[in-house]
Formats: structure tokens, C-alpha cells, sequence
């Protein structure tokens, strides 16, 4: 896998707690094989049939992102603004050299083991800016064949359990670095702090590919259609799960998801209110489109409040995005 990557904005939800059909049988969800794993007994050497040593005690739900592996490492592989959803197993294994995961929002229950953020192997990696919300490990750094050498990680946020781990199975790390990061622990003790984050970006006329997307500022001839877009992510789970005797629980533990939101946005020109819209794409996304753009500078802003969930959700900014109609 070379230059290669996933862009946002966008939602890869991996729908772990879905129900999962298997043959004619329904098993109740990825999840739920950790509960199988953990119960299930090995066959011992009094065993009558040996075959199947183990294997009915692993996990076997699928990884989200498998960005390379020890033996086809990837090479230029980019993850952008992207938020990824109720992972089934580890959310990313990323194994080479000159990978970039940057603004990127994993978000699992606390209460779902083996819920990784980044698994990651190699050498010239960057870790910027990125929100992890789990029960497992935020970042674990492996050494396999090769030593792991020349990583940054820098403004990461943490609500899991694992925070970032040295996974030491080779010959070892050298150089990694680590600025601003912080880690409140599990959900339990996180009231108070933040639960959303936002931006609020542009596309350009009908077709919204390409250099006509995700934009922060742009020139423009006046009554083209612009279309502003105000992203909405929380940073911890939006799902409720309970996971049946999860780390030594008697009788099991029970993660309380944050809401979708429900409030609207309003958008701005210059301070000047110019609408509003709701937020739909399960509570990520409002847009509100302006048909024909006025010659002059324009100055798009947003804001997000509604308080009927002050409880999880504060008033917040979406920040803001220039757009300069002349011909």
C-alpha cells in the first residue's frame, strides 16, 4: 500500500455493536465475541480432539483500517479528518514509513476491550491532533522485525483507559516524541469536560468534488452557489453498551453513550445572522446553502447552542471560512 489515504470529512462506522449474521445464524454483535473469547476453554492435552487448539478462543471480528503489516509495510499513507465509529476490533494498524494521521477522531464505549486507537510500526510517522474516546489502548507503539524509530505524536486527547503504550516484541523504539497530551481516564470521570468539537468549511457549486471541497477560504465569482457546512463530532462515544463481566466486573459494566445532538447552527456573514439549519448525518452535520453570492468579502461563521443539552453539549464555534466573490 503506497500513497495512499482516507480524507474527510466523513463517518466510517464499523457498527460493532450490530447484530452479525453468520451463516443461517445471527450471534448478537461484534462485541459480544469478547464475551465468547474470554469464556471459552482451550482443549487441554486430555482433550479428545486437539485440531482446534485455541482458535475457538480468539476474537475474530475484523480491524477497521489495515494500513500495512510487518511483511507489506505502506509507504505515504494519510488519515484526514475522518472519525471512526464502534470499531468491531482494533480501529488502525498502521505499518511503514511516512504515515500521517492527523485530526482523526476514534470513538468506541470505555467498557469495549481490545477498542486500540493506532496501532502503529515503523518509522516517520506523525500523530497530530487527534481525539481518541475507548476502552483499550489510545496509541501502541509495536517493534516486530524492525526497531520503530522517528515518531511524533502531538495534541492528542485521550479518554480511554490505555493511554499510549510501548508494545515491545522486536528490537525496541528510538525517537519518539511526545508533545500535549492529555488523558482524563475513563468516561465515568470526564464530566465537565468538553464533548464536541466542530469546524465549519465550504463547497463550491453543484458538483462538490475535489478543489470544490472541505474549503477554508476560496475566490469566487459572484451568484456561484456556495454551501457551508458546519461538522459536528463528538469526542466520546455516542453508543450505550453493556459488556457482560468486562475487567473482572460482577456482573458486567455499562458505558452511557453521549446524545445525539439536537440543537440547530446558526450561521453568520460578518456577525450578521443569515440562517440557521439543523443538524442531521446522526447528529454531525448542518448545512445551509446560499444560492447566489453578493460581490465582496464574506466572512462565514457558525455557532452551535441549544439548551436542552447543556448537560453533555456547551454553546461552541465552528470557527470560520472566507470566501471573496469579484469578478
Amino acid at each position: 500500500m503506497s500513497d495512499s489515504g482516507i480524507y474527510g470529512y466523513g463517518v466510517i462506522d464499523g457498527q460493532g455493536e450490530q447484530p452479525v449474521l453468520v451463516g443461517l445464524q445471527t450471534i448478537p454483535s461484534w462485541w459480544s465475541l469478547l464475551t465468547v473469547a474470554r469464556d471459552c476453554k482451550k482443549p487441554t492435552s486430555e482433550s479428545a480432539d486437539t485440531s482446534d487448539s485455541g482458535k475457538s478462543c480468539q476474537q475474530a471480528s475484523p480491524i477497521l483500517i489495515s494500513g500495512g503489516t510487518d511483511d507489506a509495510s505502506a509507504k505515504n499513507l494519510t488519515l484526514y479528518k475522518i472519525t471512526l465509529r464502534n470499531l468491531p476490533f482494533h480501529t488502525a494498524r498502521l505499518a511503514g514509513t511516512h504515515i500521517v494521521v492527523w485530526d482523526v477522531k476514534v470513538q468506541a464505549p470505555w467498557n469495549v476491550p481490545n477498542s486500540d486507537g493506532f496501532d502503529v510500526h515503523g518509522h516517520d510517522i506523525l500523530i497530530k491532533n487527534s481525539i481518541v474516546a475507548n476502552g483499550d489502548q489510545d496509541v501502541a507503539l509495536t517493534s516486530a522485525e524492525t526497531i520503530t524509530h522517528d515518531v511524533v505524536i502531538d495534541g492528542l486527547r485521550a479518554y480511554g483507559k490505555g493511554g499510549i503504550a510501548l508494545l515491545d516484541d522486536g528490537p525496541g523504539f528510538s525517537d519518539i516524541a511526545i508533545h500535549d497530551f492529555a488523558m482524563t481516564g475513563a468516561l465515568p470521570s470526564v464530566v465537565g469536560t468538553p464533548f464536541v468539537t466542530g469546524e465549519l468549511y465550504a463547497g463550491l457549486g453543484v458538483d462538490q468534488t475535489g478543489y470544490n471541497a472541505n474549503l477554508k477560504s476560496a475566490v469566487v465569482r459572484p451568484s456561484t452557489l456556495v454551501t457551508l457546512y458546519a461538522m459536528v463530532q463528538p469526542t466520546m462515544s455516542q453508543t450505550s453498551q453493556y459488556m457482560p463481566g468486562i475487567y473482572g466486573s460482577d456482573p458486567g459494566l455499562f458505558a452511557i453513550g453521549s446524545p445525539t445532538l439536537k440543537g440547530w447552527v446558526a450561521f453568520y456573514d460578518h456577525g450578521q445572522l443569515i440562517g440557521d439549519a439543523s443538524i442531521s448525518g446522526n447528529g454531525t452535520i448542518a448545512k445551509l446553502s446560499i444560492a447566489h453570492i453578493t460581490a465582496g468579502h464574506h466572512y462565514f461563521s457558525a455557532v452551535y447552542t441549544d439548551p436542552k443539552d447543556a448537560r453533555f453539549y456547551n454553546q461552541f464555534n465552528f470557527g470560520a471560512v472566507s470566501i471573496d466573490a469579484r469578478n
